[in-house]
């Protein structure tokens, strides 16, 4: 297996012998959604429940309302510290840009392009390891959202697939059942079987352009945070 010497990402055993898994863990990714819809959105979660939808389809409709950039609002997504591509527990989220002219839709755009970020850095850093990455599939809650999708793929500059089952977990256990079955005779064969693509996105080039900027900022960011982290998290710890 591919090892990484600083320990960004780690490594597991895959399902298919003789194979890894190379694990860049974002400590929060759609629980930062969550979290927010939670906390600032209970008008949506009310309407949702009258209309029988989720709220966070009200949600993608709302961040749809906002701009590329979310009107000059970057997040960051590091409620639980994080663990990929850099190992820091003090790291804290921070909304940074917010004016009076700042919306709610500038907030959630500025969420679900924060996580996009996330795995730009953690892809990023594998292909400084050398390792090529053609595509990216997204599964969860995350693969049902359509402007989250567009965001990843054009930020990531790469075609981003959601399968046609969301709760991959359930997925590949079902999977693995198969094979002690005798249904399919290896993981390999029963995922050609079992696994179906439902959605393509593929990345705008003038939007890849200008999240190519915008990333230069969110990591300029959390660099000029850095020692701050640290600094805050003793000082609230003494308090």
């Amino acid at each position: 297996p591919l090892k990484d010497p600083e320990r960004k990402y780690s490594v597991a055993f895959h399902a298919i012998p003789n194979s890894w898994l190379l694990e860049a863990v974002q400590m929060t990714a759609g629980v930062a959604l969550r979290w927010f819809r939670d906390e600032f959105c209970e008008a949506e979660k009310m309407e949702a429940r009258r209309k029988g939808v989720s709220a966070y389809t009200l949600m993608d409709k709302e961040a749809e309302g906002s701009p590329i950039g979310a009107n000059g609002v970057i997040f960051h997504p590091f409620l639980q510290g994080e663990r990929s591509p850099f190992v820091k527990p003090s790291a804290r989220g921070v909304f940074y840009g917010l004016g009076l002219w700042t919306k709610r839709a500038d907030l959630i755009r500025a969420v679900l392009e924060a996580v996009a970020y996330a795995a730009k850095d953690n892809i990023d850093l594998f292909r400084r390891r050398k390792i090529e990455i053609r595509e990216v599939r997204i599964t969860g809650g995350g693969a049902a959202s359509e402007i989250w999708c567009r965001i990843m793929s054009d930020v990531l500059n790469l075609k981003v697939t959601t399968p046609s089952v969301k709760e991959c977990g359930a997925l590949g256990a079902a999977i693995e059942a198969s094979i002690v079955a005798g249904i399919n005779k290896d993981p390999a064969n029963a995922a050609e079987r079992m696994v179906k693509v439902e959605k393509v996105f593929t990345p705008n080039q003038q939007n890849v352009e200008k999240y190519r900027r915008l990333f230069r900022l969110y990591k300029k960011l959390y660099e000029l945070l850095w020692d701050y982290y640290d600094e805050s998290w003793r000082t609230y710890s003494s308090l």
